[in-house]
């Protein structure tokens, strides 16, 4: 467990995780991440009587709150990774019998990093913070309620899609709220609050976190788009001076002018990208100026954060553009990230659908 992944919970979003809980029949409550303990504090203030379990991986954690919570169950333990038998076995008496658990669960899991959690004898591969909502649910009463902060990616990435299946097949979920991302200091992620309560059913036939932006499909139009994402990492390129170099394009050559097609120029192996086409940046702060038409067939290289709309002719690429324009409120939305934003070619495949578009492999 990465010691540095270490933001406490700010007292103001402490409570609102607290008040978000129903009902009052809370007689146990655990965090197994409790940091500084204050979501822990929280709660004992709205369930004097209530136990309180706190965890955590840190020893000078677990030794402040043993210091000042004398009444509380303090125990030090790698929750997801614990090797000791024996520290596993204090911690595993809780099974079940809690009725509320708080969560703020360290975010780091980078890039295609992934964490393995044994959850009802399936094997499940997600984030860190997904891990310890999967866990910690197998402490929960039979119908008990989880509060968590998760970053904000939790709730549609690839990485945590069998995860949310998971949690949503046994109980219902709602998002209370979301977290800025100067809501904790020294970290800019974007995060949300969660509540689980077990047992319960929303009705949903579909996971109650997914993006409800855009419209009702439109009817078909029968025009194709193929999407193409580049391919050239940014930290891998190579700018050439040969004149027989392609025009590379990165997000910051989509300017609100056109598309700056002599900053750059790289030898490539494969056919580079032919118009017409509308090009947007997969990752960036999303403006409607950042998404360009391309109409030349003079080829053009990619680099991995620009993806490519194609379309068969002028007409068509100019009527795409200006649809998503038109619907572009709901295209920001389907930007998100923890920290950059960003989109999936899935969200765009998506988008295109539900403007009429029929979207086309390869």
């Amino acid at each position: 467990m990465n010691l540095r992944d270490q933001y406490y919970t700010p007292n103001e979003i402490a409570l609102r995780m607290v008040s978000a809980v129903k009902g009052s029949d809370i007689h146990c409550v655990a965090d197994f991440s409790a940091g500084d303990g204050s979501l822990l504090r929280a709660a004992r203030i709205q369930w004097p009587k209530s136990s309180i379990i706190a965890i955590d991986v840190c020893t000078n954690n677990v030794k402040n709150l043993k210091r000042k919570e004398k009444k509380w169950q303090v125990f030090r333990q790698d929750f997801l990774n614990e090797p000791s038998e024996k520290k596993r076995r204090e911690v595993e008496r809780y099974r079940g019998a809690v009725s509320l658990v708080l969560l703020n669960p360290p975010f780091s899991c980078r890039g295609g990093a992934y964490q393995s959690v044994t959850f009802n004898e399936t094997e499940v591969r997600c984030s860190t913070a997904f891990a310890f909502i999967l866990k910690a649910l197998q402490f929960l009463s039979s119908n008990g309620q989880l509060v968590a902060i998760l970053p904000e990616s939790c709730l549609y990435s690839d990485k945590d899609a069998q995860a949310r299946i998971l949690l949503h097949g046994l109980g219902k979920i709602s998002i209370i709220g979301a977290n800025g991302h100067k809501a904790f200091s020294g970290c800019t992620a974007h995060s949300v609050i969660i509540l689980f309560q077990k047992g319960k059913k929303s009705g949903l036939n579909c996971e109650p976190w997914q993006n409800k932006h855009l419209h009702e499909p439109h009817q078909k139009n029968n025009e194709q788009v193929r999407i193409h994402r580049g391919k050239v990492q940014m930290h891998k390129f190579e700018s050439s001076k040969s004149k027989k170099g392609l025009p590379f394009i990165h997000s910051t050559e989509l300017q609100e002018a056109g598309i700056d097609i002599k900053r750059y120029r790289i030898k490539f192996n494969e056919n580079g990208i032919r118009g017409p086409a509308v090009l947007l940046p997969r990752v960036c702060n999303p403006s409607q100026h950042k998404l360009i038409i391309y109409e030349k067939r003079s080829p053009l290289v990619l680099s991995d954060c620009i993806i490519a709309l194609h379309c068969r002719n002028n007409a068509v690429a100019n009527k795409l553009h200006k649809d998503m324009i038109d619907n572009w409120e709901h295209v920001r939305k389907e930007y998100t990230g923890t920290g950059a934003r960003y989109i999936t070619v899935n969200r765009i495949r998506k988008i295109l659908v539900s403007m009429g578009y029929e979207v086309v492999e390869g």
